[in-house]
Order: structure tokens, then sequence, then C-alpha cells
């Protein structure tokens, strides 16, 4: 999973291809300066990581099993990287780019 900011640059601390050591990219997704619900007094703070990008692929993969109540695991898995906005970073950074959501314009791979 790589962090993608708000210009759809991959953060620098995502890891694959910017790591030496890094394992595979498959997808991007938000990850840079995501607004969050945090503890009282503060109730929300802004948060970076792939962490914070993780559950924005797990939110679109629970989309398209709500659209599909028979796709699961590798059909699932099927769709999301189907399914992306291509992006100017190098795949080994960013995998097949950012997930979509259903609906959105994307191009298929």
């Amino acid at each position: 999973m790589a962090a993608v900011d708000r210009n759809l640059h991959v953060a620098p601390f995502s890891s694959g291809g910017l790591e030496g050591d890094g394992g595979e990219i498959d997808l991007a997704a938000p990850g840079v300066d995501v607004l969050s619900s945090w503890p009282a007094p503060d109730l929300y703070r802004s948060l970076s990581g792939t962490s914070m990008a993780t559950p924005f692929v797990a939110g679109v993969a629970a989309l398209y099993a709500q659209s599909d109540s028979k796709a699961r695991g590798s059909q699932l898995w099927d769709q999301l990287l189907g399914h992306v906005r291509p992006l100017q970073e190098a795949q080994r950074d960013v995998g097949a780019g950012l997930v979509q959501a259903p609906g959105a314009v994307t191009r298929k791979h």
C-alpha cells in the first residue's frame, strides 16, 4: 500500500520502490494529512501514514462487495486492481494506481 498526498505524489515515508528492501506495492490511497478522530479534548487530528491509506482501500473493497454480494477474496481484489486512477509516479512506488470507488471515472487495467 502506498500513501499519496493531495497532489497524488507518493509520500516520502511509503515503502516499495522508494526503499531498497521495501515490499511490493499494489495500490495507492490517500495517506497524507488525513483528518481523523482523536481522543478528547482534541477530537480530530491530521495524521499521515500507510495506516491512514489502508482504511480507504478497505472501504472501497466494501463498496465493491456491496455492489456484488457474491464477490469475495480474489474477485474483490481483481475489482480493486482493475479500477484505478493511473498515477504519474513509478509503478514500483504506487502499484496499479489510486484506488477508485465503484462508479468513479477510471481506466481499467
